[in-house]
């Protein structure tokens, strides 16, 4: 399965090279599987995106292992503000969802908001107005100025 996933990212250029797992408990092979996808990402310079549910220390053996890729994206982050402050140096920018709610919004105020993102988490794009506005309601901001923002840094983290 991962050659596929090589092989495809190698004739892609415009993808981003993985959405690599790692959730509390993870396997042996989840822990593998986030190393490949990262170092992937790595050597295709390519924006990793990644997935973490209570698997912190995993997570940051496989950015050691690996090495950061560059920009990589915390999908839905729910961790630390501690953690989120380790991972901003190695390029690591943050999605907010609503499904985080208001513990994770505290921590995202306190993010670099050149380091932010929104996502629906749900696949349905039509509730990203909703999830911008409550971002932008904890950083006391406008709706308009998180969706500038956020699609600004999207533009940097995927390299469009």
């Amino acid at each position: 399965m991962f050659a596929l996933l090589v092989l495809f990212a190698g004739q892609t250029p415009a993808s981003a090279a993985s959405a690599t797992a790692l959730v509390q408990k993870s396997t042996v092979g989840q822990a593998q599987a986030a190393v490949q996808q990262l170092r992937l990402a790595r050597q295709l310079g390519r924006t990793a995106t990644i997935h973490c549910v209570q698997a912190w220390g995993e997570l940051w053996d496989a950015l050691a292992t690996a090495g950061p890729p560059g920009n990589f994206l915390m999908h839905a982050y729910g961790g630390s503000l501690e953690f989120a402050r380790r991972l901003v140096p190695l390029g690591a920018y943050f999605s907010f969802s609503p499904i985080l709610g208001e513990r994770a919004l505290s921590v995202f105020k306190q993010l670099p908001r050149e380091r932010l993102l929104v996502e629906s988490d749900d696949r349905n794009p039509a509730a990203l107005p909703q999830t911008g506005a409550a971002l932008a309601a904890a950083l006391e901001l406008t709706a308009a100025e998180v969706a500038g923002l956020t699609h600004a840094n999207a533009c940097v983290c995927f390299g469009w």
